[in-house]
């Protein structure tokens, strides 16, 4: 039952961008490893038992897959009460052999995912919420452990980005290139929002527009 709750609250939120960052991976490495679900398809809540929480458990939560860090505290202190409470102490999913674990690099794909949502009785207080179309565009970029790491970091500034309100006040990114050239000049189009946003892994990254205007989709596109 939490599980649903939480499915059913994840899809009746105002703001997509969980979900929509659910689908641009599932549509940049579609079918693999970091395109795969990461929030529990819903028809299969119901085959969740204790042995597969263990199996999982028992399977990825293993030491060479864990670190230790300290804030305040010194590091011998730190290593001391690790070896006293972590040490020879079994976990309740118990210590059988794990299998292995499928250590595959993401492949990059591309493709669209797409999801027609009613959001017209979802609202918090009396004033509706407007049904706004929200599309995420991504492009295949690089991981953190190249060259061109850096480059893409400075360009992810300069795009900026943010909502379409009134102009006012230094710091709100009203010169960045998204703001000049999108929602300055879109008004037509009833942009609401615009931001650009980088996601980078050690094998792997992409960066991504996020856009919303007056429709009623939400879809994800990667290139």
């Amino acid at each position: 039952m939490a599980i649903r709750f939480e499915l059913e609250d994840l899809n009746m939120r105002p703001d997509p961008e969980p979900l929509l960052t659910e689908m641009i991976h599932a549509a940049a490495y579609r079918d693999n490893t970091v395109g795969l679900n990461r929030f529990c398809p819903v028809e299969n809540t119901d085959k969740i038992d204790r042995q597969v929480l263990h199996s999982y458990l028992r399977n990825y939560y293993t030491p060479e897959r864990m670190v230790l860090a300290g804030v305040g505290i010194e590091h011998e202190q730190l290593v001391e009460c690790a070896r006293k409470h972590l040490l020879g102490v079994e976990p309740v999913w118990g210590s059988g052999q794990s299998r292995d674990v499928d250590r595959s690099v993401a492949q990059y794909t591309g493709g669209i995912v797409k999801v027609e949502k009613d959001m017209s009785d979802v609202s918090l207080g009396p004033t509706p919420i407007p049904e706004l179309t929200h599309i995420m565009i991504g492009l295949e970029s690089c991981s953190f452990l190249e060259e061109d790491f850096i480059p893409f970091a400075v360009l992810n500034m300069m795009m900026g980005g943010g909502g379409s309100f009134s102009a006012g006040g230094p710091g709100k990114g009203m010169f960045t290139r998204l703001y000049l050239n999108v929602l300055n000049r879109c008004v037509c189009l009833s942009v609401q929002g615009v931001a650009e946003q980088s996601s980078l892994a050690s094998s792997h990254g992409w960066l991504h527009l996020l856009k919303a205007n007056t429709l009623c989709f939400t879809s994800a596109y990667s290139a």
